[in-house]
């Protein structure tokens, strides 16, 4: 039962050291307009896409998957707009429906390539 325990224990410390920062709403919420890009990154990490636009405006756009086995659950699109290294807008998009808005039939039917549920 020790082994075990050191086992998991062992688990444990090792997927906190694999699991880097992640934007969530919360952290997306607490970042402050006027943030440097150095304060932004050091609380949700580095973004999944950086966009360079006119007038020294970079995007930066990181993207949360909430999934359950193999299905995505929910999944946000957070943007974050700096001008002079500074922090000056934030959005966020749904991508999909929240899952207590689901049919359950469609969560249990696999479609074809004509949108018409398959037979199993």
């Amino acid at each position: 039962m020790k082994r075990f325990a050191q086992g998991i224990f062992a688990l444990c410390i090792l997927h906190s050291c694999a699991t880097g920062k992640l934007i969530t709403m919360h952290r997306f919420f607490d970042l402050p307009l006027g943030s440097s890009k150095e304060e932004v990154v050091a609380v949700v990490g580095e973004p999944d896409e950086i966009y360079t636009k006119e007038e020294g405006i970079e995007e930066y756009c990181y993207v949360e998957r909430l999934e359950n086995g193999f299905r995505i659950l929910e999944e946000r699109l957070y943007c974050l707009t700096f001008k002079e290294g500074s922090l000056i807008h934030k959005t966020v998009r749904q991508e999909n429906e929240p899952p207590y808005r689901l049919n359950s039939y469609d969560l249990q039917t696999t479609y074809g390539d004509e949108g018409d549920p398959q037979e199993s």
